[in-house]
């Protein structure tokens, strides 16, 4: 099943993402999936209808700016940290990308995106409950590696570790030397990075250390320059926003 991206209403307030031709799709499924799409974090928020996925306002924006840094000749994509799955579903739904790949370290994100998929018929895209240094260990059962790979807002995760995987690398080249792995052609980031900006988790950690790691922007541009050319491209909300070039 493929779709396209397409404005929706006069003031293009919304986009509208068609991922199946036939109405009337979805009944008393599609209001039990809606009630669970919308939450935290809500720049992942997003509704189903009649076989249209609709993100939210801010969600629209933020996938037309990140759209717009991908290639024409995308043919596989990676989305660490995918939430709901709104970017992977996107991507599936371009007549180029033969493989959308999205994983989460939270089980409860990956079976509701699993559950999206799986009521619109999307066959390219997946959804994993793994973590991307497992992935890279195991490129071939994932189809990798991946013409573009996505990490927004997550990777203080990867670095720091979570209070729902407390498994993080504290280390920015052993981080990018995974995501090199990953990523054949483009990485596109955006991130913390500012401690106090992290969630409380993370805050508490660092200061619990006698000599917290290096978490800032001249080292994270430091170890990924050392895999990619990379630059800023503006901002993603509050959070810089980066595209890494092999």
């Amino acid at each position: 099943m493929r779709g396209q991206l397409c404005g929706f209403g006069s003031s293009m307030r919304y986009t509208c993402l068609s991922l199946c031709g036939k109405m009337g799709l979805f009944t008393a499924g599609n209001a039990e999936l809606n009630s669970r799409l919308k939450g935290y974090p809500s720049n992942h928020n997003y509704s189903l209808d009649h076989g249209l996925i609709l993100p939210s306002p801010q969600l629209a924006r933020r996938m037309k700016k990140v759209a717009s840094l991908y290639s024409a000749d995308m043919d596989s994509f990676l989305d660490i940290g995918c939430c709901r799955g709104a970017y992977v579903l996107e991507a599936a739904g371009r007549s180029n990308c033969r493989l959308a790949v999205g994983i989460d370290v939270w089980q409860p994100y990956v079976e509701l995106a699993e559950a999206v998929r799986t009521a619109l018929g999307i066959h390219s895209a997946r959804f994993f409950n793994i973590s991307h240094e497992d992935v890279a260990g195991r490129l071939d059962e994932y189809g990798g590696a991946f013409h573009t790979v996505l990490n927004l807002g997550t990777y203080h995760y990867l670095f720091w570790g979570s209070e729902r995987h407390h498994t993080g690398t504290l280390d920015h080249h052993r981080i990018f030397a995974t995501l090199d792995k990953l990523c054949s052609n483009r990485l596109i980031i955006s991130c913390r990075l500012q401690v106090d900006r992290c969630p409380t988790f993370i805050r508490q950690r660092a200061k619990a250390m006698s000599r917290p790691p290096d978490y800032d922007e001249e080292h994270f541009l430091l170890a990924a320059e050392e895999f990619f050319d990379a630059r800023r491209v503006g901002s993603l909300g509050s959070s810089p926003l980066y595209l890494m070039n092999k």
